[in-house]
């Protein structure tokens, strides 16, 4: 049985991945998610056309991605929220890729002259797990972000890559290796226009159109359907 919602999510045509031009992520530059967008253009042979584009949240990305069909999201399987993202925007939106990659050398980090055990590390609430009981930690929006506020001493430590811990000149203390990990891609467009009233009506079963008893959907076959109608005639 198709449910409305999946008659909704239905109305998106396939979304044929070499038309995708554009993957939005999660900046600022030095995060997984940049370096995976750049993986999955160079793995379609897309690397001179393929263009990357940050943003602070993936929220934000959605809210102001064209739906021109040149265009998708790449997220991660431990994005905070991930759910509420692909649920909450069914009609434009569908996931039509995914990956597994490792992520970059994670570490615990801390700028010139810190001590190895900062009293505050800065995290993305994805891996704040690897922050120590012993920290306060400050959540930040992403691990490239982490690493910037420990540069500009908003944290005395962060958890971050070893890309954007270096880029930033500070010391690691920790690290925890790289992660394997699944990365989603989400193709977004304007989905056709419907043609009629009915045009996404038709596309949902009759039986579940129709509420049975005390409002419950019916789900009987046709013949069941009529047996139970005589019955009632009678």
């Amino acid at each position: 049985m198709m449910t409305g919602e999946q008659a909704c999510a239905d109305t998106l045509s396939p979304a044929p991945l070499g038309d995708i031009r554009y993957l939005h992520t999660l900046g600022p530059s030095g995060t997984n998610l940049e370096s995976a967008a750049h993986l999955w253009f160079r793995r379609r042979g897309l690397t001179s056309e393929g263009r990357v584009v940050l943003h602070t949240s993936l929220e934000e990305a959605m809210a102001g991605v064209p739906r021109t069909g040149e265009h998708a999201l790449l997220a991660c399987a431990v994005y905070p929220e991930l759910h509420t993202l692909v649920f909450g925007n069914l009609r434009h939106c569908r996931m039509v890729d995914c990956f597994l990659w490792p992520t970059f050398e994670m570490v615990l980090a801390v700028a010139p002259g810190t001590g190895a055990e900062p009293r505050t590390v800065a995290t993305h609430p994805a891996p704040a797990g690897l922050v120590a009981p012993t920290s306060e930690r400050q959540l930040v929006t992403s691990n490239a972000q982490a690493a910037i506020d420990c540069a500009d001493g908003k944290a005395e430590g962060c958890v971050t890559t070893v890309v954007a811990a270096r880029a930033h000149g500070l010391r690691v203390v920790r690290s925890f290796g790289e992660v394997p990990m699944v990365y989603t891609v989400h193709h977004v467009a304007e989905p056709p226009r419907e043609h009629g009233p009915d045009s996404v009506r038709e596309r949902v079963p009759e039986a579940a159109r129709h509420p049975g008893p005390d409002g419950a959907r019916e789900h009987l076959p046709e013949a069941a359907r009529d047996d139970r109608a005589r019955g009632s005639a009678r």
